[in-house]
């Protein structure tokens, strides 16, 4: 009989997600003896685009960023916001392939810590302002997951971590998540039950957890 499991969908370049990091981490100390937790990229940027690109989505970039701080909590480094209000000033390239390939090799060599994973790659982007389409980006993170690097580099490089990180693509579109952050409860093969839909508080979640596991006790 499978344990319940929280699923988290994130993207690598969401700031709402790097937001919703420490509140993940939280729920992981919380429930970590009695849920599985899995970690998906979902795939937001699915190829190369240039700052100045992205940077002409936003109507102004530095209140997008400020309400993240504001509500989370989690600090963004001044220079990330003003990339975005100069784009023209730096290279920086956005793909969710390269993120999402480096959190399959994390994974596959150090498993069963996907939560801290995940906030240790955002780390990179919106404290670091590291380009994550570079391979070398990566090697604090590995270090710090007790990755050897010539081994994480093979494997993050390979055709393998390519196929699982767009599996991650598919099958977060397969739970039909179509925004980030999403968490979702599952309870058996066929039962998933999404708790969060964007930035969600930790108390919140813990309540809707809370409720589903009595349901299900009372259904057992």
């Amino acid at each position: 009989m499978m344990r319940n499991k929280i699923i988290y969908v994130f993207d690598a370049y969401c700031s709402w997600c790097y937001g919703m990091e420490p509140v993940m981490e939280k729920l992981y100390k919380r429930y970590k003896d009695y849920l599985d937790f899995e970690v998906l990229s979902g795939g937001m940027i699915p190829e190369d685009t240039p700052v100045d690109e992205l940077a002409s989505r936003f109507t102004s970039p530095r209140e997008a960023y400020n309400q993240v701080v504001e509500m989370t909590g989690q600090p963004i480094n001044e220079e990330y916001i003003q990339m975005f209000e100069e784009p023209a000033e730096i290279e920086y390239m956005f793909n969710s392939l390269y993120p999402a390939r480096a959190m399959v090799t994390l994974k596959h060599f150090a498993p069963d810590r996907e939560v801290q994973q995940a906030r240790a790659i955002q780390d990179l982007v919106f404290q670091d302002l590291q380009d994550l389409t570079i391979t070398q980006s990566y090697k604090p993170v590995a270090e710090k997951f007790g990755v050897e690097w010539d081994a994480f580099v093979h494997r993050f490089e390979s055709d393998d971590s390519l196929q699982e990180a767009k599996y991650e693509f598919h099958l977060s579109r397969q739970l039909e998540v179509k925004s980030y952050p999403a968490v979702l409860m599952q309870t058996s093969d066929q039962h998933f039950y999404l708790i969060a839909r964007g930035y969600t508080s930790f108390e919140l979640l813990d309540q809707r957890i809370q409720s589903i596991m009595g349901e299900k006790a009372k259904e057992n």
